[in-house]
């Protein structure tokens, strides 16, 4: 029997994350739907950041209880849970916890903005496609050094424990290995030491390549061509008018030559008509200053690495750069990274590209309440209302109580 042909170039098996070790993740809403519809959006939402490495079609129900998706944790390998509730005062809580031994951290959930409620304020608002949830977002950390008022290893092991906490729910990126094009997403961490609050932001990357000057100087002058040879503009319009006039007025017409060392504007104003309005005559000198910037040679930049080589030479033309050729505010991004990607033919080795971030939500402010060594139970490791000091020490159990405990475990034995 003839071996089925199998594609390799195109048809690649992805690995499977349990076995490559890549972090898995549940995002759930304990309660069902009376947690209410805006939290029920804001999971949606966080599963989406999470992707794809989440489950993103999960159904919770009111009668599912913490201890049914832990047993399932184990076999799908999802590594972290994070369950959103709502407390006895109605107040919005978040426990990220690592399966199966913890530890667990409480959040309480101050604020949150809804991906809907961002695009709303954007002028022009962006959706994730999806290519952007192919692969996890980059993880950026701020502001999780231990305050200058820490002095003892206690009040900074709570800090490192959250930074290894987010830093594993995503997996590893490589700089070597990681290709820059499959980073689509970045989900920032900000740590505000004074209040204690933990700033969640998510962004889109948009990344643009920045042209050459002499490329762009090339593409005005042809857009210039192209405006001026769809002008409606007609000359013998112009000519005629200026004839009828000069014919009716009694002014003589033999006037003395002006000098040649005269700047070319007035050259150009004193053979311009007098047009009736001042926006056709507007529009001549428009086209005037367009046939005369075709007139001049273009400028040849091959030979040149940048458009200062040829501006600062001695025979250069100041006049060769305008302000029309410059870069317009809007189109500036806020950084620049060179990418050292293929080389396309006609191009140089590296392009330099400008980055921009687009907020695309969720937005969340988390207040850390408390850690847990297990998984949502176990001893406190930290408490933000409580001082960290020594264990209460338990009474001790008198004879009789001793001894009526080994009643109670006799009697249960027969």
């Amino acid at each position: 029997m003839v071996k089925r042909r199998t594609k390799n170039r195109t048809h690649v098996a992805q690995p499977n994350p349990v076995d490559a070790g890549i972090p898995q993740s549940m995002v759930l809403r304990i309660g069902g739907s009376s947690v209410g519809v805006s939290l029920s959006q804001l999971v949606l939402d966080v599963r989406t950041v999470m992707q794809p490495h989440t489950a993103v079609k999960l159904r919770e129900r009111k009668a599912n209880k913490l201890k049914d998706y832990l047993t399932m944790a184990g076999p799908l390998g999802v590594s972290h849970l994070l369950l959103f509730a709502k407390s006895q005062s109605n107040e919005t809580t978040l426990r990220i916890a690592h399966t199966p031994r913890g530890p667990t951290i409480h959040f309480r959930v101050q604020s949150y903005s809804l991906c809907k409620d961002i695009r709303r304020v954007q002028r022009h608002p962006r959706t994730l496609g999806p290519d952007a949830l192919e692969s996890p977002p980059l993880l950026v950390l701020n502001g999780f050094q231990p305050p200058p008022t820490a002095e003892n290893a206690t009040d900074k092991a709570h800090l490192k424990l959250m930074t290894s906490m987010f830093q594993n729910m995503f997996p590893a990126i490589t700089a070597s290995a990681s290709a820059l094009k499959k980073i689509k997403r970045v989900m920032l961490v900000n740590f505000d030491q004074e209040s204690g609050e933990v700033d969640i932001r998510h962004y889109l990357i948009s990344t643009k390549t920045l042209t050459k000057p002499g490329r762009k100087i090339k593409m005005e002058i042809k857009n210039e061509e192209e405006d001026a040879s769809s002008k409606d503009i007609d000359m013998a319009d112009f000519e005629d008018e200026a004839n009828d006039r000069d014919a009716g007025s009694d002014d003589d017409s033999d006037a003395e030559e002006e000098d040649d060392d005269e700047d070319e504007s007035e050259d150009e104003d004193k053979f311009l008509p007098s047009a009736p309005s001042t926006a056709a005559r507007a529009k001549l000198q428009k086209l005037l200053l367009a046939k005369k910037r075709l007139s001049r040679k273009l400028p040849h930049l091959g030979a040149s690495k940048d458009i200062a080589d040829y501006v600062l030479r001695e025979d250069a033309e100041m006049s060769a750069v305008t302000s029309e050729s410059e870069a317009e505010d809007d189109d500036l991004f806020d950084g620049s990274i060179l990418n050292n990607g293929p080389v396309r033919k006609g191009s140089s080795k590296a392009e330099k590209k400008a980055v921009k971030l687009i907020e695309v939500g969720p937005r969340m402010r988390l207040k850390l309440i408390k850690i847990q060594d297990g998984v949502c139970e176990g001893d406190v490791l930290y408490h933000a209302f409580r001082s960290a000091g020594p264990a209460p020490k338990r009474a001790k159990k008198s004879k009789k109580e001793k001894k009526e405990k080994k009643e109670r475990a006799k009697e249960e034995e027969e």
